[in-house]
């Protein structure tokens, strides 16, 4: 029984075997270790390719910035810029007016004739050229006299006089000396808030250059009128006149003053 028991099973362990499709892998020369996991074999992975980037070259290095001295393109150099003294006083180059020969001012000028009449003592005109030295916000301006002139009966001399600009309000005034007299051309009327709205047109007598007022005619009854007009920017005078107030016929000075300054005449 036995024999015939041990045969039976050696038949059905070969028949397994066969059925099972395994079978022995050798590893270093052992077999029957177990079985190897069998990977695929894809290579040496190739390298990437290389992007292609735009070759815009070696940039242009930034142009320098304008140091200090250096004179920019867009602006006038010095020796271009317009100096303000130029031309200055009853010589220089322009028209014949009462006597004086006037410059045409620059955008940073601001240049007055008055007729001043006073007891005998004058009656003629009066010159001033001043030009802006700097501005403040709250301020105003500081203008700097450049020259001043009178001229009586046909005889132009120089003149000592100072333009103030007259702060923030603009309220200005120009102080002169005449045969042994100080006066003050000043305003006996004012705009809205108190700001100049014509050029002077009354005098003080004053105790010196800008000092206290001996004789004020700048009240409201305006006892010593002055005629003053600003010299046109393009070097024109307009005759001088009286203005009893900041309007004429329903429109602002300045605005008759632009007007006139384009048609040469008021």
């Amino acid at each position: 029984m036995r024999p015939l028991y041990f045969g039976f099973l050696v038949l059905l362990m070969a028949a397994c075997g066969k059925s099972s499709g395994a079978k022995d892998v050798t590893i270093d020369g052992a077999a029957g270790d177990g079985p190897v996991w069998e990977f695929a074999d894809h290579g040496t992975p190739e390298p990437m390719p290389e992007a292609d980037v735009a070759d815009h070259g070696t940039p242009e290095p930034a142009p320098d910035a304008d140091l200090p001295g250096e004179a920019s393109p867009d602006l006038p150099t010095p020796d271009q810029a317009q100096d303000p003294s130029a031309d200055v006083g009853p010589d220089a180059p322009g028209p014949k007016n009462y006597g004086f020969d006037v410059r045409k001012p620059g955008l940073k000028d601001i240049d007055h004739v008055c007729h001043v009449s006073y007891q005998g003592v004058m009656d003629g005109y009066l010159y001033v050229q001043a030009t802006e030295e700097k501005c403040e916000m709250m301020m105003g301006c500081t203008y700097k006299t450049l020259g001043s002139w009178t001229s009586v009966a046909g005889v132009v001399k120089p003149a000592d006089a100072v333009y103030d600009f007259g702060g923030g309000h603009h309220n200005d005034s120009i102080a002169f000396s005449y045969g042994g007299k100080f006066f003050k051309l000043y305003h006996s009327y004012f705009g809205i808030g108190w700001r100049a709205c014509t050029p002077p047109d009354c005098m003080q007598v004053t105790q010196g250059l800008n000092g206290g007022v001996l004789e004020d005619g700048c009240t409201e009854e305006r006892k010593l009128p002055v005629q003053c007009v600003t010299v046109c920017p393009n070097g024109t005078v307009l005759e001088p006149k009286d203005w009893p107030s900041c309007e004429q016929d329903g429109k602002p000075y300045y605005e008759l003053f632009d007007a006139g300054c384009a048609a040469g005449q008021w």
